[in-house]
């Protein structure tokens, strides 16, 4: 059980939770930079996130400033590691004041495959010789069960939760998605978050602010994007009154925390 009073001045530095949906290549990793404070970025994609960091340093003329960027194989490697974290907000410590995720859609593969492979090493029973052979052998390496849509639904509880709970502790999270066009869940949706399965559907749940990422108005020059937190035709959900009042803000966090502050 947790027990808490809450008074306005405890009220004075809430955390906050974010999920950034949209194409690829409209700034999603750049906004997860402008996010103040030490900066912890949890990176799950094959490319060199660093590329992207040296850009934002560059264009923000921040060279002095130090990111820590953490990368693991499996879905225990971060989990154990976000668990550590807030291990240490627990103790009173504060390692960090920001943290992103870039990307929760490439994780949840990552994890998809990670239970396609356990399955897989598991039904494999030798015969009397010892042999392993198989007909249909590559079908079935890659073949999800429905009973594991469970446990990845599980896996994304999971680390939303983990990383909800650090939020508590004043702490800025924001986690990026790709989008998905008119999800097959809700076709009256032009976008929704990349996400398979049950969790797709309760992932706003988790978050303060679900914000569909755009291109700019300059068609050839996107940037800065633009993000919408209140939008009938996207997955969205804002928990702020300032910016309900606008249907799209440019792309920075940092600059959207500072807002939500004077609220």
């Amino acid at each position: 059980m947790i027990e808490e009073t809450v008074s306005w001045d405890s009220l004075s530095e809430p955390g906050l939770m974010t999920l950034l949906y949209g194409p690829f290549g409209v700034g999603k990793t750049d906004a997860i930079f402008t996010m103040p404070g030490k900066l912890i970025v949890y990176s799950t994609e094959p490319k060199d996130i660093k590329r992207t960091i040296k850009q934002h340093l560059v264009r923000n003329d921040q060279k002095d400033r130090k990111i820590k960027i953490k990368s693991y194989g499996d879905f225990d490697g971060y989990m154990d590691d976000i668990n550590e974290l807030k291990a240490k907000f627990d103790a009173g410590k504060r390692p960090c004041d920001s943290i992103g995720f870039d990307t929760l859609s490439f994780f949840q593969q990552e994890t998809k495959l990670e239970m396609e492979d356990d399955r897989f090493k598991d039904s494999i029973v030798p015969d009397a010789k010892g042999n392993t052979k198989r007909d249909n052998i590559l079908i079935d390496r890659f073949r999800l069960e429905q009973a594991d849509w469970g446990g990845v639904k599980s896996a994304m509880i999971r680390l939303s939760k983990a990383l909800g709970n650090i939020a508590k502790h004043g702490v800025y999270v924001t986690m990026t998605a790709a989008m998905v066009e008119y999800p097959k869940w809700d076709k009256s949706l032009e976008g929704a978050p990349a996400l398979e399965g049950g969790f797709a559907q309760i992932c706003a749940g988790f978050f303060d602010l679900v914000g569909a990422v755009l291109p700019g108005k300059d068609e050839d020059y996107p940037y800065p994007a633009r993000v919408t937190f209140n939008h009938p035709d996207f997955v969205t959900r804002c928990s702020s009154d300032r910016l309900m009042k606008k249907r799209f803000v440019s792309l920075n966090i940092g600059t959207i925390i500072e807002k939500l502050e004077k609220e």
